[in-house]
């Protein structure tokens, strides 16, 4: 896998958490691509390469590293591998009340309901629930057409940069909500960096 990487100098590298076995369609997909060998369209994570893909579009690469673990495997890194490189997962599997819990990343807004957020609440992690709310908000505001870019074809595309600061906006009042940061310095800098050169 590094050969691979350093071959391709100045490509992103981005690496998802797609797995074999989570549904019937997710292996579908994963099927398909490892027969047709094309990128994913929407550039998301919708079941895009396994192991190793070059999306050309997006000048990167997608990497699957746990696309053949099971369920077991991925629960024991949680448990035990990552808390020892300085992951603080250890306490996943007890926020959820047990490891029949799906979840993804907690933004997601491919899903309509974060189902695992919601089993976490009824687990009785109340202090959650800002993170829930704000999920549940973004998913509707990234419905509605006026906080798009239209494309050239009429349909919404990216979000708008004032769509952008009004989540950055909420997201700065979760954080002080929980009194927890959720963005590292080096993230708001960038970001800032960004917007500014869009003005």
């Amino acid at each position: 896998m590094d050969r691979l990487v350093q071959s391709l100098p100045g490509i992103k590298a981005i690496l998802t958490g797609v797995r074999f076995g989570e549904s019937d369609a997710r292996d579908g997909r994963l099927l398909h691509k490892i027969a047709s060998l094309t990128s994913c369209s929407r550039g998301g994570e919708c079941g895009q390469g396994v192991l190793f893909q070059e999306a050309k579009r997006l000048n990167a690469l997608y990497v699957a590293p746990i696309a053949f673990w099971r369920e077991c495997f991925v629960w024991d890194y949680l448990n035990l591998v990552a808390p020892s490189l300085g992951y603080p997962t250890g306490e996943l599997e007890g926020v959820y009340g047990g490891r029949d819990t799906r979840f993804g990343c907690w933004t997601c807004t491919v899903v309509r309901r974060d189902k695992a957020m919601a089993r976490a609440l009824e687990n009785g992690h109340a202090h959650l629930r800002p993170l829930y709310e704000f999920r549940e908000w973004l998913w509707s505001w990234t419905r509605d057409p006026e906080t798009r870019v239209k494309r050239k074809d009429g349909n919404p595309g990216r979000l708008t940069l004032e769509a952008r600061r009004e989540v950055y906006r909420r997201l700065k009042e979760v954080e002080e909500r929980l009194g927890v940061k959720l963005m590292a310095p080096e993230e708001e800098a960038l970001i800032r960096e960004f917007w500014g050169s869009k003005r």
